[in-house]
């Protein structure tokens, strides 16, 4: 039988390799990317994953947002994002900041992670968090652009069809418990970071 569209019969799925690299560029601004393998497109986690990454750097009211930029001044943008494919996932978050900062941002965003990872996530942040997902959806249907990417991205990973309604309830469905096992399996698997600026091997813990 033929291979399912969008998935490669003879690899296994990529993996997130755990390593740190370092590339040297004299640049004003250096540039932090830290991230770990996350779910695929299919997966019965992604609703509670997408809501986990707007808490933790999804909007200007997450973790990453307030507590480095808003409240410390540290980074110019700072934010996280999850990638779902058809056999894989990513999540990653995103740093943008002096050199003589870098260190210190990296340790808040580690920071973050780890208090997420363990259970931080409180009820409040939850429930913001999926009341702006659910009204990011409402709005991206306002652009044509954005609806045929979704039907498209349907039709190639073969998920379930959804209407706005089936897709706004299964938001709803997530519960703060999904959240914290999605934050705990995700956030707790190996990291890898990419550091770009004007730094030596060894120079970024």
């Amino acid at each position: 039988s033929m291979p399912r569209a969008g998935v490669r019969p003879s690899l296994a799925p990529p993996r997130v390799t755990p390593k740190v690299v370092i590339r040297n560029k004299e640049l004003e601004q250096s540039h932090l990317c830290m991230g770990a393998s996350s779910y695929p497109q299919n997966h019965e986690a992604r609703y509670a994953s997408y809501v986990l990454n707007t808490m933790l750097g999804g909007s200007m009211s997450s973790r990453l947002f307030q507590e480095i930029r808003e409240k410390r001044g540290l980074a110019y943008s700072v934010y996280s994002s999850h990638a779902m494919y058809a056999d894989a996932g990513l999540f990653s978050a995103y740093a943008g900041t002096t050199p003589a900062r870098a260190q210190e941002v990296l340790d808040l965003v580690r920071a973050e992670l780890a208090d997420v990872a363990a259970g931080g996530l409180t009820r409040e942040e939850f429930e913001r968090a999926k009341g702006h997902t659910k009204g990011s959806i409402v709005l991206s249907l306002e652009n044509p652009g954005s609806r045929m990417s979704r039907l498209g991205r349907t039709e190639i990973s073969e998920a379930e069809p959804l209407t706005v309604t089936q897709l706004l309830r299964r938001f709803d469905d997530v519960t703060l418990r999904d959240a914290r096992e999605a934050a705990e399996r995700v956030l707790t698997r190996p990291l890898a970071l990419t550091v770009l600026g004007p730094f030596s091997k060894g120079a970024v813990a």
